[in-house]
């Protein structure tokens, strides 16, 4: 089976891959924003939601240790079923594929551990049993103790975004929605293939067309380095890639955009994070300012749709905002309001008019959920299209999203996204969602 072998001290342990969800680092002074304690157990804060949290050590041990690290948390996030866990572990080696050996009689009715495998060296490396830890050490009850921080979580509503932090200029912090970003590469400069002003790289059996910030937008020019990060997006049917210098973090943060004096050609607004001012990229108009007739072209195709009308139900300016510029730069008419009260006020006054709700989720007096429960209520609007745009992922969102009425549940800043499942409520385009 293929496995990930880790280090305990000088112990080394296999952990089978189809247990392994992923690896997630936690650097030194992010430590005591995202392992937080609960009672005697402690938890990972990891994109809007908690995971139990255990160090390799407290396997063999009732206490919790205080590992002595002195830089990153090394943890891997773990499938037990459908429940997931942190494990701390010292270090990370390869992956490989092993023979699993069975277990002694004395260790067969060990919950730690599924098997053994023999190393190169000739030495003995015990497979962790990811369900049983789970089990023995009772996760599952630190799971629901959590809840009541995840509740303040849930508080920060709507506004939570998941963004991906990066540098073009060490000086100067850029953030970017991760939802946009389809990958990630790490190229060596030597890739990058120019033809006049336009760059390129060969990917996937073709070429991809770069971009970098300074391009379009009046910031400092990357340095000059061997190896740089291409973040790969689709716009305008598309798929192109933004040079960066770094990868510096990916942060849940409470998105408060100001638009007052850093708006310019591929930026959309700043932030604060971590203290310190961020850009917010805007991938669409970095691409717009830089390739127009990408973006002529692809909106020519659907000029045809200029006389439906789309119902905007969103609580935060800049969201609500960025949504109306997505719909009338697609041709459509945009009502706007802000809340689910006065968009049932709309609806009463001019629902023959409207052909889709393009909605929030949390608002304040009726939020998105409440509005399409009201909205289905009406047998004239049992057929209206609602699309929920919102940034509370997760299966358990969705389905009660459906449940409440909602056709398509999606995440705000995604205007591909958002743009293509208006088309194909509409019944504007064939395009495959």
């Amino acid at each position: 089976i293929p496995a990930l072998f880790v280090c305990m001290g000088s112990e080394r342990f296999a952990v089978p891959q189809v247990n392994l969800a992923e690896l997630v680092r936690v650097p030194m002074r992010r430590r005591q924003e995202l392992v937080q304690e609960l009672g005697n157990a402690q938890v990972l804060r990891l994109r809007g939601n908690l995971l139990p949290l255990i160090s390799l050590r407290q396997v063999f041990s009732d206490e919790i240790v205080d590992e002595e690290h002195s830089g990153a948390l090394n943890v891997l996030v773990l499938k037990a079923g459908d429940f997931r866990y942190g494990m701390i572990v010292d270090e990370l080696f390869d992956s490989e594929e092993i023979v699993v050996k069975p277990l002694d009689d004395f260790l067969s009715n060990s919950k730690i551990y599924v098997g053994a495998t023999i190393l190169g060296d000739g030495q003995v490396a015990m497979i962790l049993d990811v369900i049983g830890i789970s089990d023995i050490k009772d996760l599952e009850a630190i799971e629901g103790a959590s809840a009541e921080i995840e509740e303040d979580i849930d508080d920060l509503g709507s506004d939570v975004q998941e963004l991906l932090l990066v540098h073009n200029h060490p000086e100067e912090q850029f953030a970017i929605p991760v939802s946009l970003v389809s990958r990630i590469e790490r190229i060596h400069c030597n890739q990058i293939e120019r033809t006049g002003t336009r760059a390129s790289m060969q990917y996937l059996g073709g070429h991809l067309i770069l971009f970098s910030l300074e391009d379009a937008a009046a910031v400092s020019s990357r340095p000059e380095t061997d190896y740089l990060y291409v973040l790969v997006f689709t716009v305008a049917d598309h798929e192109v890639g933004l040079l960066v210098s770094e990868l510096v973090d990916i942060t849940s943060q409470a998105v408060d955009v100001s638009v007052e004096g850093f708006v310019q050609a591929g930026i959309m607004g700043s932030t604060t994070i971590s203290g310190r001012t961020t850009l917010m990229v805007d991938l669409y108009d970095l691409v717009r300012r830089l390739e127009p007739t990408w973006i002529e072209e692809h909106n020519a195709r659907y000029s045809a749709e200029s006389e439906r009308t789309i119902l905007i139900v969103e609580d935060t300016a800049f969201f609500r905002n960025q949504l109306e510029r997505f719909v009338v730069e697609a041709g459509y008419r945009a009502l706007v309001v802000e809340d689910g009260a006065k968009a049932l006020a709309e609806l009463e006054r001019r629902g023959d008019e409207i052909d889709l709700i393009l909605t929030d989720i949390e608002m304040p007096e009726i939020d998105g959920l409440e509005l399409a429960r009201r909205v289905r209520s009406e047998p004239r609007f049992a057929q209206l299209p609602i699309i929920a745009v919102t940034s509370l992922g997760g299966e358990d969102n969705e389905r009660r999203g459906r449940d409440a009425g909602v056709d398509d549940y999606l995440i705000k800043i995604d205007r591909e996204q958002i743009l293509q499942t208006i088309r194909h409520r509409l019944g504007a385009g064939s395009l495959a969602l």
